[in-house]
């Protein structure tokens, strides 16, 4: 491999790292290269540096090809990183916006294209998309688009208007424009009647955003709905925003309003089963590829409580998840009951739960157990909440003994308080999503 070879392969390795890794780390990696002329000893100093071990892993597989692949020495692969990183941060601090039009164009001067720009967006997803639209009508394109990106790995948020569930008579199903296998691997959001302003005349709001985001540095704000006729004759006008501070701003505020409810997951239909998921018996090759444990959470909190891990345990049922989300030993499904984490957590949901839990537990919402809790919910020493620390003893090491709060999300309900419970508090497992409720309960 010639020498002008290996500098485009250490660059094109840089360019990865400064996508997902944040520039104040990247710094401490930079510096430690430039301090010391031995990979060994950076790649030391890096596992006792950065605790994140996403981060600290694309940095030590970076280290790892400069030496034991291309032969860089450590300075030069540090200005290869640094160069690198210090370009992405110029274009995410100023961010490229492009005209999108669709309709007569009687002047002659080039714009993007809406069904090109959105497609743009789509498929250079490589973590996340975010898609809105008010009308999904005959647009396979995009519904290929989604599938190559689930394929990819990408975790995919679709939000629509629902007319099927709020009785607005229109003519066809958004749901059913979108297909099955759009809907198979995605997560769909709605906005429910109950939680939308009504006109004096009684009508309710509508959600009117077309917007689709990627990543949180791609967004794309039009006019346009997800419909044949949008993008080949009608009229229509959008933004085409790259880097900046605009499309993650944007993808947040739909995060925001999904956690705290505002936005729900359509129900899914499984009168058949029972559960808002399928439910299997995998072979081998199948668990935690397409489907996780699904427990009785008073059955995995008392076996995670005695130092079981959940690849220990043998469940009776495999819950199947078709959003291609990347799964892993660890992960479980177990049902929640009780009121106190609405409207995030439905009374009776199905989650997705992750463990162990690393890192600072403060602000996330944990699965937990204690000797002192007794859930006025279950009854039980175990409890799904919102982890925090005061503010005098969040400053604490975790290992020593502060006062915790499980905090519910519902407005109704105290907050757990236990005293000196860093210790010995049992902190199970992490919600990652909640799945819905069963076929014969949900009412959304």
């Amino acid at each position: 491999m010639t020498e002008l070879a290996n500098t485009e392969r250490v660059i094109s390795l840089a360019h990865q790292v400064s996508l997902k890794v944040p520039g104040g780390v990247i710094n401490l990696a930079v510096e430690r290269m430039f301090a010391v002329d031995c990979w060994d000893t950076i790649r030391n100093a890096l596992a006792n540096d950065i605790p994140h071990n996403d981060f600290r892993g694309r940095l030590e597989h970076f280290c790892a090809q400069c030496d034991e692949k291309f032969a860089v020495p450590p300075a030069a692969a540090a200005w290869a990183l640094l160069a690198v990183a210090r370009v992405e941060e110029y274009h995410r601090s100023n961010p490229r916006i492009e005209p999108v039009w669709s309709g007569p164009d009687p002047d002659g001067i080039p714009f993007r294209k809406t069904q090109q720009a959105i497609l743009e967006v789509l498929d250079s997803a490589e973590r996340s998309i975010t898609l809105i639209s008010y009308s999904v009508y005959r647009i396979p394109v995009i519904g290929n688009a989604l599938i190559r990106a689930a394929e990819r790995g990408v975790a995919i948020r679709v939000i629509v208007e629902t007319p099927d569930l709020l009785d607005l008579g229109n003519e066809y199903s958004t749901l059913a424009a979108l297909g099955k296998d759009v809907q198979r691997c995605t997560s769909i959001y709605y906005w429910p009647k109950d939680a939308r302003e009504c006109a004096d005349n009684g009508k309710p709001g509508i959600l009117h955003v077309k917007c689709a985001i990627s990543d949180g540095q791609r967004v794309f704000l039009s006019s346009a709905n997800l419909t044949r006729q949008a993008f080949t004759i009608n009229m229509e006008l959008g933004v085409l925003v790259t880097g900046g501070e605009l499309p993650e701003k944007i993808e947040s505020r739909f995060s925001a309003l999904i956690e705290t409810g505002v936005l729900l997951p359509v129900p899914t239909k499984t009168a058949r089963t029972g559960f808002p998921f399928e439910v299997i018996e995998p072979n081998e090759s199948e668990k935690y590829v397409t489907c996780v444990p699904l427990f009785d959470l008073e059955a995995a909190a008392g076996a995670f409580g005695n130092s079981c891990a959940v690849e220990e345990l043998i469940p009776d049922q495999w819950a199947v998840l078709t959003d291609r989300r990347s799964l892993r030993p660890g992960m479980f499904v177990a049902r929640v009951v009780g009121k106190s984490m609405e409207p995030r957590i439905p009374d009776g949901a199905y989650c997705l739960f992750t463990s162990p839990v690393t890192g600072s537990r403060n602000g996330r919402i944990l699965l937990v157990q204690h000797r002192d809790i007794a859930d006025p919910e279950n009854g039980g020493s175990y409890t799904v909440k919102k982890y925090a620390r005061p503010l005098q003893d969040a400053s604490e090491d975790q290992g020593r003994a502060g006062r915790i709060l499980l905090k519910p999300l519902n407005a109704d309900y105290q907050p757990i308080v236990i005293e000196n419970g860093v210790e010995d508090i049992r902190v199970i497992a992490e919600l990652v999503q909640v799945l819905g409720r069963s076929g014969n309960e949900t009412h959304w």
